[in-house]
């Protein structure tokens, strides 16, 4: 195979001086904190019987990629480094242009995306976990027992590598734009399957590209008998979120208290609350707000990755009873209308939510690492983060 450009971060690296201090000490160049990102010159020399080989078409840049880019390789400020080079992109669509002696679901010429459907299946782990078996890979037991090849890349690389279990397959001329927002997607309609009754108010704390598209799949499934509450220091993204069916946004979450004491039950007793709330800030103050606003026996679903410990409100949390559970990733089940990425797929290609919108620049996809470095800096300097959605690089 040709050789090709690859983009990867080396978490062994030392930061050369504090990236914050380089936007207020002149001699300081922001650009040169980066110097763990690399783009190199590689090929494809072995291809497994299960695998196949994808060429990136097109590529969103997710905040998955951002936190690890500005933590150069740590999940957490005091969890060790991560050894061997880091590929990111996940987010993306391409076209299958080679395959291994055994896949059967695959052809050259298929245009697909990626999602972590079954791990223990695709790195060949026996015996296959709980969580891989109900499609949920992504919070696999076994995930310690991965093993990367060097040649796996990813979606900021011109080709990459991936077991035929990781691939899915989009339906023929699917867009591009929306395929990368497939994952997203999918991941937002495992949330809105949490909503289990139809006249709800729901709260989301945070709504930027996968908030807007909650919101969006609430009211494609529930119409208007569920009220949807926005949160967010960003205007544009409430806007979006107005626009895309939520009743009321604000940046202020004392605006939030005066509905939440409002809210009626059929018989017109005080419900006390939101029925559910997602937080997507990951804050103590987001999930403390959100135990407060959120009625007794209500759940709350946290979704961000906090970078420090935070302290939580476990006394009132008890007092109300209030159900409170991670949501990390989305579901491929055998069951039809529980595996998302189907369920968001068919959705998009029949015109039955929009995802485009979302697509806020598009960028050429050779200037991939500049075009990163821009989107760490901008997130850096604004407190409440880049004013857009996704950017879409395009090869």
């Amino acid at each position: 195979m040709e050789k090709f450009r690859c983009f990867y971060l080396d978490p062994s690296i030392e930061e050369p001086f504090s990236l914050e201090n380089s936007f207020y000490n002149k001699t300081l160049n922001p650009l040169d904190w980066f110097n763990h990102l690399f783009e190199e010159e590689v090929t494809i020399t072995k291809v497994n019987n299960g695998d196949v080989v994808i060429k990136v078409v097109g590529v969103t840049i997710c905040n998955t990629d951002i936190y690890e880019i500005l933590n150069r390789g740590r999940r957490k400020k005091n969890v060790s480094r991560r050894s061997g080079k880091i590929f990111l992109g996940h987010e993306l669509v391409g076209v299958i242009v080679r395959i291994g002696n055994n896949v059967e679901k695959f052809k050259k010429g298929d245009l697909v995306c990626i999602g972590d459907f079954n791990t223990c299946k695709a790195f060949n782990i026996e015996p296959v976990c709980d969580s891989c078996k109900n499609g949920k890979g992504i919070v696999c037991t076994h995930k310690h027992r991965r093993k990367f090849t060097s040649q796996s890349y990813g979606g900021f690389s011109e080709f990459l590598v991936r077991s035929e279990q990781q691939v899915f397959k989009l339906p023929p001329g699917f867009n591009h734009q929306s395929a990368c927002l497939v994952e997203p997607a999918a991941l937002a309609h495992y949330c809105f399957r949490k909503i289990e009754r139809k006249a709800s108010n729901v709260l989301l704390l945070g709504c930027g590209t996968i908030g807007v598209l909650l919101v969006r799949l609430i009211k494609y499934y529930f119409k208007d008998n569920v009220k949807i509450f926005c949160l967010s220091n960003n205007a544009t993204h409430l806007e979006t979120a107005t626009k895309s069916g939520a009743c009321f946004v604000s940046s202020e979450i004392t605006a939030f208290e005066e509905s939440a004491k409002n809210f009626r039950s059929e018989s017109g007793a005080s419900i006390g609350g939101f029925d559910y709330t997602f937080d997507f800030i990951g804050q103590s103050f987001s999930i403390n707000c959100g135990i407060q606003l959120t009625k007794p026996n209500g759940s709350i679903f946290e979704l961000a990755f906090p970078s420090t410990p935070i302290g939580i409100d476990i006394d009132t949390l008890v007092r109300k009873e209030i159900n409170l559970s991670g949501l990390h990733g989305y579901e491929a089940s055998s069951i039809a209308k529980n595996h998302d990425f189907q369920c968001v797929v068919e959705l998009i290609d029949n015109e039955l939510i929009n995802v485009n919108d979302l697509i806020s620049r598009t960028v050429p996809f050779s200037n991939i690492k500049e075009v990163l470095i821009n989107e760490c800096l901008t997130n850096m300097k604004r407190d409440n983060g880049v004013p857009w959605f996704r950017t879409f690089a395009q090869t």
